[in-house]
């Protein structure tokens, strides 16, 4: 390395040459620059990193793959699902199932999740309206006492997430169904379904924006929804529909008509004289199941029935023009977003007394009281009562109030107290008990202890 010279030290200068080549080298390796700058850069990806070498000068050493640690931690993605497609050979091969919900405005007759059924070989689509996740119980060994029945198959397999209303081990165990589940948090896993939930609310959400029907009838528009795709040709299925390939026949769209479009529907003979009217405005809500009729919503009684003598009017939407005028149709409506009766006088063919869910309410108002003005022909100065009486009710004798304490009187009693809702022989009752008169007799204030302890 060199010679000790007194107290010096001389370094061979061709020893301290090679010395410190060696270290130069082994600090500017290709590899260990290109991780330097990798840190530099946070970490960008090896492609990116490849982009910058002409502008970094860095060099390629052939292996361009960076071993970091720090990477995973900051960037790792899940893998990707691969999407097939693939259909199975036979019919109720495999069926997957999914619950949706719960919504929190529940339909007209309280469901607010629904069960999707989707058979994998035909992708035909049943849906159950539920009130509680609690009624798959009950619905899943119907659905398939009717597969046996109307079909002659068995369902071997059902494939759904791990909702536990859906592990039904005892049933499936009982029939030997092979149940498979999705991983956690794995929706993807049970792809076939969860697509069918997207296409089944695009539909229904397009019946409902085109029919601007109340939001409590939403159910009708997702059976309705399914009905439908059921005769939509899927390319998956090479242009076929589920409806052809599960029942070997082509479907009829003859009968389809315009989902919450305005109908007339023949009044029955029964239930009519000369001179009612021979038919009453509807609204067409789909197509139940098991009839040969469409299920119709009577805007007048506010009746849900099905009936076949039906004339329509697809072009006209009885709910959709409530909204933009300000005439009979805007009653359409009541409080609960539900039709109510309209102005018209309904027809004697129905009972009135289920005809409007607000009747009561209406007759009650008609009774209350209303503020009239008097002419005075003196002095113009309001008349107000003493300040002391702010504190008890008085006039309740009257039904009509004498004075206005309001502007006296931050926090007036009548404002918490008040007897106009109440029917006119009620009211009369409850003041005659209630109001404390002055007597006009010695005799009659005697007998009152109050009066007597004042005297």
């Amino acid at each position: 390395m060199g010679r000790r010279q007194g107290n010096l030290y001389l370094l061979d200068s061709s020893v301290f040459r090679s010395i410190s080549s060696v270290f130069v080298v082994d600090n500017n390796t290709s590899a260990h620059v290109n991780k330097l700058w990798h840190f530099r850069l946070g970490h960008p990806s090896n492609v990116k990193l490849s982009v910058l070498k002409p502008h970094l000068q860095l060099q390629s050493n052939g292996n361009t793959n960076l071993s970091c640690s720090i990477c995973p931690l900051a960037k790792q993605k899940r893998l990707s699902f691969d999407c097939h497609n693939n259909l199975s050979l036979s019919l109720f091969d495999l069926i997957h199932c999914d619950i949706w919900g719960p919504f929190h405005i529940p339909t007209h007759d309280g469901f607010r999740y629904f069960l999707t059924i989707v058979d994998d070989c035909t992708r035909n689509t049943w849906v159950h309206l539920l009130r509680a996740k609690s009624d798959v119980n009950t619905i899943f060994p119907q659905f398939f006492s009717m597969v046996k029945t109307q079909f002659g198959l068995t369902i071997k397999a059902v494939s759904s997430d791990n909702a536990p209303e859906l592990n039904l081990s005892n049933l499936f165990t009982q029939l030997g169904v092979l149940h498979f589940f999705s991983c956690v948090e794995t929706p993807q896993q049970n792809s076939v379904v969860e697509r069918k939930h997207q296409h089944i609310l695009n539909v229904a959400r397009a019946l409902y924006f085109q029919s601007n029907i109340p939001i409590g009838y939403w159910g009708d528009c997702v059976l309705t929804s399914v009905y439908l795709i059921n005769r939509i040709p899927s390319p998956l299925l090479n242009n076929k529909t589920p409806f052809e390939l599960l029942h070997h026949r082509s479907p009829s769209y003859s009968h389809l008509k315009s989902f919450g479009c305005l109908c007339y529907s023949s009044t029955l003979p029964s239930t009519r004289h000369k001179f009612s009217p021979r038919a009453l405005p509807c609204v067409f809500l789909g197509y139940p199941f098991g009839y040969k009729g469409y299920k119709i919503l009577d805007l007048e009684t506010n009746r849900i029935f099905v009936f076949r003598n039906v004339i329509f009017q697809e072009s006209v939407f009885p709910f959709k023009l409530s909204q933009n005028n300000n005439s009979v149709a805007s009653d359409f409506f009541s409080e609960k977003v539900l039709p109510v009766v309209p102005v018209s006088t309904p027809s004697p063919s129905f009972d009135n007394s289920t005809s409007h869910p607000n009747s009561s309410d209406s007759s009650s108002n008609d009774t209350s009281p209303h503020t009239t003005s008097h002419t005075t022909t003196g002095s113009s100065r309001v008349s107000q009562p003493p300040k002391y009486l702010s504190d008890y009710h008085c006039y309740l004798a009257s039904s009509t109030p004498r004075f206005d304490i309001s502007n006296s009187t931050p926090y007036p009693l009548s404002d918490v107290i008040s007897y106009n809702k109440l029917s006119p022989f009620f009211r009369a009752f409850s003041i005659s008990i209630s109001t404390i008169t002055k007597p006009t007799t010695y005799a009659k204030t005697v007998v009152v202890p109050e009066w007597q302890h004042a005297m």
